[in-house]
């Protein structure tokens, strides 16, 4: 099933990219006229605002803005733990379930390939983090800071062996939690919508845009008068060109908290239960947005050399990778010379 998974996905041109702050450079050709039209917008989802452009000639723009925004929301819904839909089954509700639960084939597809990846990163991708991720989110969320909430040896143990014990049960379109772990799809659910979104894109001949994920993701296909679109990377003087390609990052610096010479943040390694701290930001230039959201979640918690055997792995699969590795602003390690 993984080669089936990245044999899918592999040929799927999408950018993305995850930044704290991000900055858009255009540099203008002025021996080029752009004569296409400009379709723009925003929508809040992912817990975050997501900003939309695209360009066209003569197509429906109305119809297809509004389809792109409907890919984004339904995803939205479709992964989110915390709150329930009415008519609708979510992670919330398999989570909050001890029987098996018929879910749309848009959820259901979304969940088997998270569990595949989990197993392409040796378990640094963790589809089931779910209860150990809240102990640390309400650690650092918690005003003023109470060290009170910082989980003990005796909790992380608990909740690492209650992944180890849970089974994701599948019965034809049906899903059941076998366990007492949870599901969380954070690290992956904005990195597939905007694949969705790139494939509908694709469908209807709009090659020219760029959707801003907030603080998570973005794509961008074609620019419409320079060749590339030139994004900044926050606090350096660094920037990437790119066209028709994903960027996915994760960093720790937007969700931290330093007490007793300890860093606290939401990013948790899922083999010791605890927040690594080796890098600070991870960028990761792809294909495929959805690969890249979770290789990016699962390269804070990893050594160098057990990335670059990720990466070697999967360059035997077809799927390049560029990654970056940066602490405190500065480049420490990249594959890309």
């Amino acid at each position: 099933m993984n080669m089936n998974l990245f044999k899918r996905l592999r040929n799927i041109f999408v950018l993305s990219i995850i930044l704290i702050s991000i900055s858009l450079f255009c540099s203008i050709n002025t021996g080029c006229i752009n004569t296409m039209k400009e379709k723009k917008g925003s929508i809040y989802a992912f817990s975050t605002y997501i900003d939309i452009i695209l360009y066209y000639d003569n197509q429906d723009i109305d119809n297809i803005y509004k389809e792109v925004t409907n890919i984004l929301n339904d995803y939205n819904k479709l992964t989110n733990r915390f709150e329930n839909y009415q008519n609708i089954t979510n992670i919330y509700t398999i989570n909050n379930s001890e029987e098996f639960v018929s879910v749309d084939k848009k959820l259901f597809d979304v969940i088997l390939l998270s569990l595949d990846l989990k197993m392409e990163t040796e378990g640094y991708f963790e589809p089931l983090i779910g209860n150990l991720s809240v102990l640390y989110k309400n650690l650092i969320q918690t005003e003023p800071f109470d060290e009170n909430m910082i989980p003990t040896d005796d909790m992380i143990n608990s909740e690492l062996e209650k992944i180890k014990n849970t089974n994701v049960v599948i019965n034809d379109s049906s899903i059941k939690l076998e366990g007492e772990a949870t599901l969380d799809l954070g690290a992956v659910a904005k990195g597939y919508a905007l694949l969705k979104v790139k494939e509908y894109l694709e469908e209807v001949n709009i090659t020219h845009y760029i959707i801003d994920a907030g603080m998570s993701s973005i794509i961008v296909g074609e620019k419409p008068i320079d060749k590339y679109y030139k994004i900044g990377l926050n606090n350096t003087n660094k920037y990437f060109k790119l066209r028709n390609k994903a960027i996915g990052t994760s960093s720790i610096t937007s969700q931290l908290i330093e007490y007793n010479g300890n860093t606290y943040h939401h990013i948790i390694n899922p083999k010791t239960g605890k927040p690594d701290n080796q890098f600070d930001t991870v960028y990761i230039i792809g294909d495929n947005p959805f690969i890249i959201d979770a290789l990016s979640t699962a390269f804070i918690s990893m050594t160098e050399e057990e990335i670059e055997t990720i990466v070697e792995k999967l360059k035997e699969k077809g799927i390049e990778i560029e990654y970056y590795l940066y602490k405190d602003n500065t480049l420490i390690n990249s594959n890309k010379q």
